[in-house]
């Protein structure tokens, strides 16, 4: 139907949000950054991984560096202080 091979159901929205930060393999130690203009769930499958949600706005993305970072992406960094 799909037209693919293999494909991956959820139970839940949250459980859909949690399979692309394990996949990159976020966990203790890792900071990932999201917006603060979402659903609660973006920032509860951070913390349920392990590691530290840091909620910035776009305009403070901007101001950490020349690189724009998108939300859909996950960034994180090892040592965010």
């Amino acid at each position: 139907y799909a037209g693919v091979r293999h494909a991956v159901s959820c139970a839940s929205g949250t459980d859909a949000l949690l399979m692309a930060p394990m996949a990159y393999g976020i966990g203790p130690g890792n900071a990932v950054f999201t917006t603060p203009f979402t659903f609660v769930a973006t920032a509860e499958v951070i913390s349920l991984l392990g590691a530290t949600p840091v909620l910035e706005t776009f305009e403070k993305w901007l101001r950490h560096g020349s690189e724009i970072f998108f939300a859909s992406e996950w960034v994180t960094y090892e040592s965010y202080s």
